[in-house]
């Protein structure tokens, strides 16, 4: 297979469907690898881009039934369609990386970074993202959560009409269910919220592991599609965020 577009690799090969296969990979110091399972194309059948050792890539979930209309002003994205587990990869400075890891209380420290998203269908590149630290009371957990910001290419297209998303580590969560059937709830009930899908997260060739992909609600990009259809507001207005303190 030669590469197409990282992380994309393709190859063509003359075969009848249905066929059974599985990859394998081939190391530089000549030590070899291949996948524990066996998969199949169906005739007919679209090709989607799959991912090494992982024996499912897409699923159709059941629905929650759908108490009310959706909010007449909220415009859905593609990127949380959640039949799919994404491949985020981010490249940064490993300098810059370690600062924030020593420092993760200082919420002014952000990075330049080349993000990349990765689906069954599409990969997408942002080579001038922004990348940080994200949460309040979260900073000192072992697995920290993060905020990729300025998600946009040279021709200024955007993720899925978003330039800014969280990945939430779910430290507190250890099911990573709580999130996203909160949100679930909240579609059918045809109220305004936050979407959320799951996200595999590698970092400068490291895999940090499953993530819950999200929205970042104080991002403007997501208060258009959520609030206005999509378009750009005429006027400021106010947003609040509710917080909890213990001692207060």
């Amino acid at each position: 297979m030669t590469l197409k577009e990282y992380p994309l690799f393709k190859t063509e090969i003359d075969v009848d469907l249905p066929v059974d296969y599985n990859y394998g990979i081939v190391y530089a110091d000549g030590n070899a690898d291949q996948e524990s399972f066996t998969r199949n194309r169906k005739k007919g059948e679209d090709s989607l881009n799959e991912f090494y050792d992982r024996q499912v890539t897409v699923v159709k979930h059941p629905l929650l039934p759908k108490a009310f209309k959706s909010f007449e002003y909220y415009k859905p994205s593609k990127l949380f369609d959640d039949t799919h587990v994404d491949t985020i990869i981010i490249k940064c400075d490993p300098n810059d990386l370690q600062n924030m890891y020593q420092n993760p209380t200082n919420r002014e420290l952000e990075t330049q970074a080349e993000v990349i998203y990765a689906s069954p269908y599409t990969v997408k590149t942002f080579k001038q993202a922004k990348f940080s630290l994200s949460g309040q009371s979260t900073r000192k957990v072992p697995k920290l959560s993060y905020k990729l910001s300025n998600l946009k290419t040279e021709k200024n297209k955007e993720l899925y009409n978003r330039t800014s998303i969280k990945l939430r580590a779910e430290h507190m969560d250890p099911s990573f269910l709580r999130d996203k059937i909160y949100g679930d709830i909240l579609n059918t009930l045809g109220a305004p919220a936050a979407q959320s899908k799951f996200a595999r997260v590698f970092i400068n060739g490291e895999a940090v592991g499953l993530f819950d992909l999200s929205d970042d609600i104080s991002n403007n990009r997501y208060l258009r599609e959520t609030f206005n259809k999509g378009e750009k507001y005429k006027t400021t207005n106010p947003l609040f965020k509710a917080d909890y303190c213990a001692h207060c």
